[in-house]
């Protein structure tokens, strides 16, 4: 079973999955990751570099699925460089994360 960040059975009708989303299988549930796509809606976009800056400058508080999310250089931390990366890659100057 797929759910939403809603927790909404998606199973059958999800064109894209998320961060945030989560996959059943059985009593195990697994909480769905995708590098770069800080805000959960399956893309990334400008949307999400902004909120790496802001979340980078101090403006935005994240939980540990959009801080792993919003590291897309596999270091530790959120830096600026993330944020940049995030960017370049919406703009089309980077061909992956």
């Amino acid at each position: 079973m797929i759910l939403d960040k809603n927790n909404n059975n998606i199973t059958y009708t999800a064109e894209v999955i998320g961060t945030g989303y989560k996959i059943v299988s059985g009593n195990i549930t697994y909480t769905v990751i995708v590098i770069g796509d800080v805000n959960g809606d399956g893309n990334i976009s400008l949307v999400d570099a902004t909120q790496v800056y802001r979340y980078y400058r101090g403006y935005e508080n994240f939980n540990d699925i959009k801080r792993k999310a919003a590291i897309v250089t596999r270091g530790n931390e959120i830096r600026l460089v993330d944020a940049t990366k995030l960017y370049r890659f919406y703009r089309g100057d980077e061909n992956a994360l």
